[in-house]
């Protein structure tokens, strides 16, 4: 059942909710934000940046977040960064960037570590292995022969300073 509509950024495709069930935090993609938003009074009480700094040009693309244990820190990933933003939530402001693979797309938190998806890993390579494109052919080799369908996720595992 729908209870109302609470506007937040543009484009808001994931969300975490607080241990206490207050806070829902909401990734806003096409605006490099995160709309803190208070579920008891139904308002954005905050909307966080994840840009790489503040005169940073539209493009972060937060695409996913995630708690740590204690409610303290917020880890939101950046796809058009390639980077995971970490957020102390108590200062509002974002402590550092730590670096992935190319197009990070989800990321969770477990005993102290981030586990990273990265969509897009190191990316496609070289197509030089038995059935794949070869533009100095015109024998059709794979019934696939777009270079995107040989690009390989990644899984990254990141000890965090923090600790379980």
């Amino acid at each position: 059942m729908v209870s109302g509509q609470i506007r937040v950024a543009l484009h808001p495709n994931k969300s975490v909710l607080s241990a206490d069930g207050k806070t829902l935090h909401v990734a806003n993609g096409d605006a490099g934000t995160v709309s803190e938003v208070n579920l008891e009074a139904h308002t954005v009480d905050r909307t966080l940046s994840v840009a790489p700094h503040k005169n940073a040009p539209v493009g972060s693309n937060a695409t996913n977040l995630a708690l740590d244990s204690e409610g303290k820190r917020l880890f939101v990933t950046n796809s058009g960064n390639n980077d995971v933003a970490v957020i102390d939530l108590k200062q509002g402001k974002t402590d550092g960037l730590i670096p992935t693979a190319w197009y990070p797309t989800s990321v969770t938190w477990n005993n102290g570590r981030l586990h990273i998806t990265n969509g897009k890993g190191l990316g496609a390579g070289p197509n030089n292995g038995p059935r794949h494109p070869n533009p100095e052919s015109p024998a059709r080799v794979s019934p696939d022969q777009y270079s995107g369908s040989v690009i390989q996720g990644a899984l990254s595992s990141v000890i965090t300073p923090w600790g379980p």
